[in-house]
């Protein structure tokens, strides 16, 4: 098990790596992964029974590109930012049917001007929020297959692609009025 009590950083003014293997756990409260313009973070997480907890904020791309890729394992964290700050470039993919992605807060999506941020939800993983929302910059969900839950929360994305998987929010909303349907299943309650 990695412990970090602080600001655990993958990328800050270069490029930074992280991945979590078979039966690996962190334990995180902040984590950045692209922090700086012009830094690079990826962090991946491809293991059976692998493990992260992020108890605070988990900011993709912040100002500058990151990428999260979850294949096989858990992440959980109390919210979550998609091209967080300034010209931030963010990518979470989840992809795997052991792939899961859980935020007990809101996922933020492009929060700043010039921001970033695309989700890619694929072959049966799963994600959930209370709720998604759109910033000033551009965001895109990609929803091949699998699950993401919003139960009774808000979507507010530019773009939704919807091919495969089920969809369950409160309503949905594309701030770019693009919803691209060609498949899976979209349940608003």
């Amino acid at each position: 098990t990695f412990t970090n009590t602080g600001t655990l950083i993958v990328g800050s003014l270069g490029t930074g790596y992280l991945t979590l293997g078979v039966n690996g756990e962190i334990e995180s409260n902040t984590t950045y992964i692209g922090s700086l313009g012009g830094s690079n973070g990826s962090a991946t997480i491809d293991g059976n029974s692998a493990l992260w907890n992020n108890t605070g904020q988990l900011r993709v791309g912040n100002s500058g590109t990151g990428q999260l890729n979850v294949n096989n394992g858990q992440i959980n964290t109390g919210s979550m930012y998609i091209g967080g700050g300034s010209n931030g470039i963010g990518t979470v993919s989840v992809d795997g049917s052991n792939a899961n992605l859980a935020s007990t807060g809101a996922i933020i999506m492009s929060n700043a001007s010039g921001a970033s941020a695309t989700l890619n939800i694929r072959n049966d993983a799963s994600t959930s929020a209370s709720y998604i929302a759109d910033g000033t910059g551009s965001s895109e969900i990609n929803m091949e297959g699998g699950s993401l839950d919003v139960s009774g929360g808000n979507v507010e994305v530019d773009t939704f692609n919807l091919s495969g998987g089920t969809v369950q929010v409160g309503t949905l909303t594309t701030s770019g009025n693009v919803f691209n349907f060609t498949g899976g299943m979209l349940a608003a309650q």
